[in-house]
């Protein structure tokens, strides 16, 4: 599990922080490398699903 944003019980809070915070900001950036990092892997497991996919039918007309 990640770690929660500095901002939760952050005494320095106001309207519009988050865009000079540098606590946020390095925050916000390990969230975007693994929100990247999860597409790829998706990505991956979703091709490797329709090609296993795809070779299952082969299969399947090989033997009707």
């Amino acid at each position: 599990m990640s770690t929660p944003a500095p901002c939760k019980d952050c005494t320095n809070r106001y309207p519009g922080c988050h865009d000079k915070c540098a606590g946020y900001l390095d925050f916000k950036k390990e969230r975007e490398l693994i929100r990247k990092n999860r597409g790829e892997y998706n990505e991956i497991r979703h091709a490797d699903r329709i090609r296993t996919y795809e070779a299952i039918k082969k299969i399947r007309k090989k033997v009707k």
